[in-house]
């Protein structure tokens, strides 16, 4: 029985040892036994004692670094035997603990224990100067160990162990560490190393040896301090007592006080104190072995008093503090055996996994791997351009800025009012407002040298640039828009693990971007310019266009001004009359509008005009109430300031049962960030709020007289007139030719005439959309419709009701009114043309500039090609250092941990 169990402790004190040995105590709570004690508190000679060896102990060769003593008993062999090496933990220039431990061996087998305490003093040196070979320190003479000018480096402590195994019959199975001695005369910052190290080894469940002299009181002994600070119960503690032979004969209170801490009556730890007597300098000088120190101890502890007269004898002796060490680290690792496994297993498992999740060491040649880069991101680039279900975010994001840019020039439109009433009360976000006496004045202001009854080309000219002014401000404020989206979209793509892992790739694309977008946006803008200012010279071809929509804003001013001279109270139509009346069961628009107060006029081309932000403050979505006409709804929102702003604003207030609703929210809501492969929702169809040929609400006129000036009230709830049996005229009367909103999402939306403006309906008519038509009555509609037939029988066919005003007499505004005909039709045509080539130019000179760009600029900056573009790949390609660091001790903590499975796996199947 006693056999199997020598051998079985030693079993675990072996696999203990492998575990130490590939660094486990890195990663894992080992139990150990820390021998520690102040300067000359005779811890060496303790150590001495327990492993049976001798320790260098000359001046400046003394304990220095930790040494780890690993002892096996071998009753087969009668041969004693010892070997050292050396376990480098440390970094000896950071002082950082290695990601990969080596323990190496330090010359081969000593077979004479004298030579012991030589090999170790060599070994100290070697950790002590770390730039020196291991071979060097091995073949220098005693007086070169001893000599400071070695022309090495000197450390004067290191925490690199020095390890010696040592088999031998009648040793003990024991494994400690013996660390340097706490210094109390030094230099401060040697003081603190030595107590951080000596605080480091004595954590967790390391069981402690506290070496402490009998000639110091026990509240002076420093490490017993630190031993009861990591161990504030005294359960992992066990103290040494040491030279209980310099206490004098008259020292009967000092023998009797450490009497009662032996026999646990002052200061009691759990495992109790050993008392030990070793040899002094004049013995070692004799070299008195080992065997006569012991026989000597056991004489002094059993014929001095009080000693001899302690019922407590086994706390006196060296081979019973060895034996009752090699019990208590034997059961200590037995009970820690099942954690340990369970331990190594889960630490192995949480390293994997963080391993895996950073990016795998690169191994292909930097070249290709940039190549493959590059091509990703470009690819992708060319993706968002081209534009897909997949890949939309940069289409969508610019139809929108598109969207605002025709917008905005639509609210430029200058208002006419064909009546002499006063333009003060009716500020509008147009360009200008203007009364006939106010077109008359302008007209006369004009007259230079043409004959009388001539209207001078310069006096329409000038209206024209005019309402042009702001053309310009709105044209860089949509670039800058579509700039802004490019830049982002295109910057995205490289936001990816791949590239993010390279800090200095990941910046160089940024960079390299940033100037492709710079460059080309750069180019384009001269041709931004030119489609404005193209636009200043009054110019078409499109005649019949200029002349039908010119007719039919004559024929509306004529039709105001007949219905005003009358006295007449009648609905005005906001679209163009000839466009076909929708169905009486079908509501118009799923708009409720409330009235807002007036507010000043924006200033043509400002940022506030940009945003229409009055324009739209005061309505909500949903079906139209009694309670929409009255104050204004709490279901509002207001429109950013810029157009940046509008781009990034938030969903708007919706109801569940408007299309319309929908549609205004998917076109106002700006697309997030997009993951690679994915794309936003889709906006669910809806039917049109207004189908082509349907009539928009009307308003009815306040004045009651011709005196008064005309002001507009909302009517939300009337119902539209009944459909006209006659034929819708092509061109002008077709919505497509107007003003509609064409928005880029599923559900179509009102055209922008359909809403009211802060100046009325009368004004917002003209500020977005055409002219205006009285409403009939139905006796009038039957009226109308019974000439028309009768016109239609003498052969005049394709006539509609506004054809009518063109028979009404001459007016003496006539021509006041077909300036100002003129003018508003020449607005439809130029509106119309410039916003469909403003954007077709952004898009060809910029945004697809940019993807024929960036590929030959990424691989001209590169070299790719050249014989220097390895060498700039690989510049490129140089990791994070924080990435590679960890993944280099993630990758050494994962191979120790593997070992140490494998070393317990083994173990347990030998048991």
């Amino acid at each position: 029985m006693l056999e199997k169990y020598s051998a079985h402790r030693k079993r675990i004190l072996s696999i203990f040892n492998q575990l130490h040995a590939v660094g486990a105590q890195s990663d894992l709570e080992l139990p150990r036994v820390v021998v520690i004690g102040n300067q000359s508190a005779g811890k060496s000679s303790v150590v001495e004692a327990i492993s049976g060896i001798n320790v260098p102990r000359d001046a400046g060769t003394c304990t220095r670094c930790p040494m780890e003593c690993r002892l096996s008993s071998d009753d087969d062999d009668e041969l004693w035997s010892a070997t050292v090496s050396i376990r480098f933990e440390y970094d000896s220039k950071s002082g950082r603990r290695l990601r990969e431990i080596r323990e190496l061996p330090f010359g081969g087998v000593i077979k004479d224990k004298k030579d012991v305490e030589e090999r170790l003093r060599r070994a100290q040196w070697a950790v002590l100067h770390p730039e020196a070979h291991l071979s060097t320190a091995m073949t220098m003479t005693t007086a070169e160990l001893n000599s400071e000018s070695s022309g090495f480096n000197f450390k004067g402590f290191s925490r690199n162990v020095v390890c010696v195994d040592i088999k031998g019959p009648e040793l003990p199975d024991l494994s400690f560490v013996d660390l340097p001695g706490l210094i109390q005369n030094a230099e401060a910052p040697i003081v603190k190393l030595v107590e951080d190290m000596v605080s480091s080894y004595i954590q967790g469940s390391s069981l402690i040896l506290v070496t402490m002299p009998m000639t110091d009181d026990l509240e002076n002994q420093r490490a017993l301090k630190l031993a009861s600070s990591a161990d504030p119960k005294g359960t992992r503690t066990i103290g040494v007592l040491t030279k209980p032979d310099m206490l004098g004969a008259g020292s009967l209170n000092s023998k009797q006080r450490w009497l009662d801490v032996i026999e646990g009556r002052l200061s009691p730890l759990l495992h109790g104190y050993f008392c030990t007597l070793q040899p002094d300098d004049a013995d070692r000088e004799s070299d008195m072995s080992q065997e006569v120190a012991r026989k000597v101890e056991t004489e002094f502890f059993s014929s001095t008093a009080p000693w001899n007269a302690s019922p407590n004898a086994s706390a006196f002796g060296t081979r019973n503090l060895t034996n009752a060490l090699s019990g208590r680290l034997i059961e200590a690792i037995e009970q820690s055996l099942p954690n340990i496994v369970e331990e190594a297993r889960t630490r192995l498992h949480r390293t994997s996994l963080e391993l895996n999740s950073l990016p795998a060491e690169l191994t292909a040649e930097p070249y290709a791997h940039v190549i493959g880069i590059v091509s990703r991101v470009t690819h992708l680039v060319d993706e968002y351009i081209r534009g897909s279900p997949v890949y939309n975010t940069l289409i969508q994001r610019n139809l929108q800025a598109y969207q605002i840019f025709k917008d905005a020039i639509a609210e430029s439109a200058p208002v006419f009012i064909p009546t002499t009433e006063s333009t003060g009360a009716m500020p509008s976000s147009s360009s200008f407002t203007m009364n006939v006496l106010d077109v008359r004045n302008h007209n006369q202001q004009c007259i230079t040298r043409e004959l009388h009854g001539n209207i001078p080309f310069a006096a329409k000219t000038m209206l024209i640039e005019k309402y042009q002014g702001s053309w310009k401000n709105h044209a860089s404020l949509c670039a800058a828009a579509v700039y802004q989206n490019v830049l982002n979209v295109v910057l995205s793509c490289t936001e990816t693990p791949d590239i993010k892992r390279f800090p200095e790739l990941f910046a160089f694309l940024r960079s390299s971007i940033v100037d492709v977008v710079e460059a080309c946006f750069g180019n384009a803008r001269p041709f931004v310019n030119h489609e404005v200012k193209r636009e200043l010279i009054p110019f078409t071809q499109m005649t019949e266009n200029l002349q039908s929509s010119t007719e039919k804003f004559l024929a509306e001013f004529k039709g105001v001004r007949a219905a005003s001279n009358k006295g007449e109270n009648r609905a005005v139509s906001l679209q163009p009359s000839s466009i076909s009346q929708p169905e009486p069961a079908k509501p118009v628009s799923s708009f409720a509008f409330a009235p807002t107060p007036v507010m000043a006029p924006a200033t043509p081309g400002s940022e506030a005009q940009y945003a229409r932000r009055d324009h739209w403050k005061n309505f909500s979505f949903g079906p139209k109430t009694a309670a929409s006409t009255g104050a204004s709804s709490d279901k509002f929102f207001p429109f950013p300031k810029t157009v940046f702003e509008r781009l990034n604003a938030g969903p708007l207030p919706s109801s569940a049962n408007s299309p319309t609703a929908a549609a205004f929210e998917a076109m106002l809501t700006p697309p997030q960030s997009l993951p690679f492969g994915s794309s936003p929702a889709p906006v669910p169809a809806g039917k049109a709020a207004s189908k082509k040929g349907n009539r928009a609400p009307v308003a009815t006129p306040s004045a009651s007289t011709t005196n008064q000036p005309l002001s507009f009230s909302g009517n939300a709830t009337q119902a539209a007139p009944e459909a006209s049996s006659t034929p819708s005229k092509p061109g002008f009367s077709d919505v497509s030719n107007g003003f509609g909103r064409r928005t880029p999402f599923a559900a179509p939306v009102d055209p922008i005439w359909n809403k009211t403006s802060n100046a009325g309906m009368f004004i917002a008519n003209q500020a977005a959309a055409g002219p205006f038509t009285p409403a009939k009555s139905p006796n009038e509609e039957e009226k109308i419709n019974q000439i028309l037939g009768n016109l239609a029988e003498l052969g005049f066919t394709g006539l509609v009701a506004e054809d009518l005003n063109k028979l009404r007499p001459g007016d003496e505004f006539e021509e006041e009114l077909k300036v100002m005909a003129e003018v508003r039709g020449y607005f439809q045509v130029s509106f119309t043309r410039l916003v469909d080539t403003l954007p077709s130019t952004i898009d060809i000179q910029f945004v697809k500039a940019v993807g024929r760009e960036l590929p030959s600029h990424l691989i001209g900056k590169l070299g790719l090609g050249s014989t220097e573009g390895n060498k700039t790949c690989a510049k490129y390609l140089t990791e994070d250092p924080e990435v590679a660091a960890r993944r280099e001790e993630l990758v050494a903590r994962k191979k120790r941990l593997e070992k140490v499975i494998q070393e317990l796996s083994q173990f347990t199947h030998a048991s």
